[in-house]
C-alpha cells in the first residue's frame, strides 16, 4: 500500500466525456495522506490539523482507530516546485494529468493531458 496526497482543485477540468474533474493525486510532496486545495487563482492551500488520540473506550473491538486528524484550517503554500497531480474521469475511460509549476507559491504555468485508458 503506497501513501500519497489528495488534492481538491475548484476549477473545472471538464473530461471529454463530459463530467468535471475535481480530485487528483500525486506523490510530489510529503506522501503522508495529507489534503491541499487548489483555488481559482491557482493558490495551493495546505490543510492545517492535529492528530488527536481517541481514547480505548472509543476504539473498535481491534483498538482502532488509533487517533483521529483535527482540521485546524489552512494556510497558503510557498512551494517552489512543480507538482504532477493524476486523476481519471468518473466513467473510467480517461486520465487526467495535471502538471503545475510554482515560485514561492505562485502559479507559474499549468498544463493539462488528457488521454484515453487502453
Amino acid at each position: 500500500m503506497s501513501l500519497f496526497d489528495s488534492y481538491y482543485l475548484k476549477e473545472k477540468i471538464e473530461c471529454p466525456c463530459g463530467k468535471e474533474i475535481h480530485d487528483f493525486q500525486s506523490k510530489d510532496l510529503d506522501c503522508c495522506l495529507d489534503e491541499y486545495t487548489i483555488n481559482e487563482e491557482g493558490v495551493l492551500e495546505c490543510q492545517d490539523y492535529k492528530m488527536v488520540l481517541i481514547p480505548k473506550e472509543e476504539r473498535d473491538s481491534f483498538g482502532l482507530p488509533i487517533a483521529k486528524k483535527e482540521i485546524l484550517g489552512y494556510y497558503k503554500s510557498e512551494l517552489t516546485d512543480t507538482l504532477n497531480l493524476y486523476s481519471s474521469c468518473p466513467h473510467g475511460k480517461h486520465w487526467v494529468d495535471l502538471i503545475l509549476t510554482y515560485i514561492e507559491g505562485k502559479l507559474i504555468n499549468k498544463k493539462v493531458n488528457i488521454s484515453e485508458m487502453d
